[in-house]
């Protein structure tokens, strides 16, 4: 107990925020911090502990956090880690953030890890200030923390509480803390909060990382996150269960000419269930196009994998679609200068994309499979004629309602792992090492339930 009342005397002398040692008071910075304190050792040297800051600027900190806490409308529950916490992020309160830059606070924090761990602070994982009290949080269980080593700055007396301390893996006794105490410690070691009985027992805890700069997620050396880059457009759009029936249009479209193009106008008459689909698929495409007078339409064909293409030489359309009519059948791929989008086979999934990107389908030794393709032309008409009247009337009459729901909907995403089909990651796999378009793979997935 001795030891600790001496602490606090000096404290108590100390200038208003920092207190320094004698070398150390002709230092510009703020009186905030509290430097080159003799360390203590526990457990044979992994956990040090010494005075950081004064109980002035504990206090500071204090009615900071409970201010911003009180603006961002309370105190969070921590459920971003297993072990939860009452707490306040630091990155999220900005005045306490703007304090802790005026003091100085993370040079002092990366000299004391420097002298008692050997190792530099290059970012945060995470830093927040908790906050104990006997009616609501109390403890915390045995736990490890994230990043490489950790430091637990005591902001309250121990005056102001009951019971209260931290207990490490190893370390027969409880380590109690003044208002300013430092400790550093291994990340890896376990250890927990002690229960108070009484009173409020805050905390600043710093999750640090040595020796990198700050990834995606991290905070940097200002306590500010460092976000991903947005994610790029996707190349390709997609819905599945634009079609609800798909049976009566599949064996219609097998009594079309494989891969022969066929024609039909914008407001034309659709003929079949065939003519029908298209006549949907281009207003929904076209919806907010300005068609001029007699020459938007759409241009058509059947698509069986394994037959003979048909040599096109259409100008390029406003848009291009697919859709599936069965479940079988390889994935179709659009690349785009960085990124290829792909759909797997299912029947009644529609997918479209610009027109000036290429497309096709990707072996994965699926079996053959069956496709409508529809471009959608605005201003120029190709050179394909219309369906020949006596096929129109040998298709079914019915129409096959298409409802792709919301056209400025964009697919959900997700990065193409290692239980695609085969012929999926052969695709990446041979983008990536040509360095050439298409590198970053992506797939389409559910839309329309």
């Amino acid at each position: 107990m001795a030891g600790k009342k001496r602490r606090r005397v000096a404290a108590a002398q100390a200038p208003k925020a920092i207190v320094h040692d004698k070398k150390s008071r002709r230092d510009a910075t703020p009186n905030a911090i509290v430097r080159n304190k003799k360390l203590r050792y526990h457990g044979g040297g992994a956990i040090t502990q010494a005075p950081l800051l004064t109980p002035q600027a504990c206090a500071t900190i204090r009615g900071l956090a409970d201010a911003d806490a009180a603006a961002g409308g309370g105190w969070g529950s921590g459920d971003d880690y297993a072990y939860a916490t009452r707490d306040l992020e630091v990155d999220k309160a900005p005045r306490l953030k703007a304090y802790l830059a005026a003091i100085g606070f993370v040079d002092a924090l990366r000299r004391r890890v420097l002298r008692a761990h050997g190792a530099t602070i290059g970012a945060f994982e995470d830093a927040f200030v908790v906050k104990y009290e006997a009616t609501s949080q109390r403890a915390l269980t045995d736990h490890v923390d994230a990043g490489d080593v950790s430091v637990m700055v005591a902001l309250s007396d121990p005056s102001s509480y009951d019971g209260g301390g931290t207990t490490f893996g190893g370390l027969p006794r409880v380590v109690h803390c003044g208002a300013g105490d430092a400790l550093t410690f291994d990340a890896a070691l376990t250890h927990r909060g002690e229960p108070i009985v009484a009173g409020e027992r805050y905390l600043l805890v710093c999750f640090c990382r040595v020796g990198a700069a700050p990834g995606v997620g991290d905070l940097d050396l200002a306590f500010d996150l460092v976000e991903a880059p947005a994610a790029p457009e996707p190349v390709a759009r997609a819905w599945t269960g634009a079609l609800g029936e798909t049976t009566l249009l599949l064996d219609d479209a097998t009594k079309l000419p494989a891969r022969r193009r066929f024609w039909l106008p914008r407001g034309g008459d659709a003929r079949c269930a065939v003519e029908g689909l298209v006549s949907d698929v281009l207003d929904f495409h076209a919806a907010s196009a300005a068609f001029p007078e007699g020459r938007g339409g759409a241009v058509f064909w059947c698509e069986r994998d394994g037959e003979t293409a048909e040599k096109r030489t259409d100008p390029t359309p406003a848009c291009a679609t697919a859709t599936f009519l069965s479940s079988d059948g390889p994935a179709l791929g659009v690349v785009g200068d960085a990124q290829t989008f792909v759909v797997f086979a299912r029947a009644g999934a529609h997918v479209a994309w610009p027109g000036n990107l290429a497309a096709g389908v990707l072996d994965d030794g699926a079996e053959a499979g069956l496709r409508l393709h529809v471009d959608v032309y605005a201003t120029r008409r190709p050179r394909c004629d219309a369906l020949p009247a006596a096929l129109a009337a040998a298709l079914s009459p019915l129409r096959v309602p298409f409802d792709a729901g919301d056209p400025d909907r964009t697919s959900s995403l997700y990065v193409a792992g290692p239980d695609e089909p085969a012929g999926a990651r052969r695709h990446l796999d041979a983008q990536r090492a040509r360095g050439g378009p298409g590198a970053s793979i992506v797939v389409g997935v559910d839309l329309v339930s």
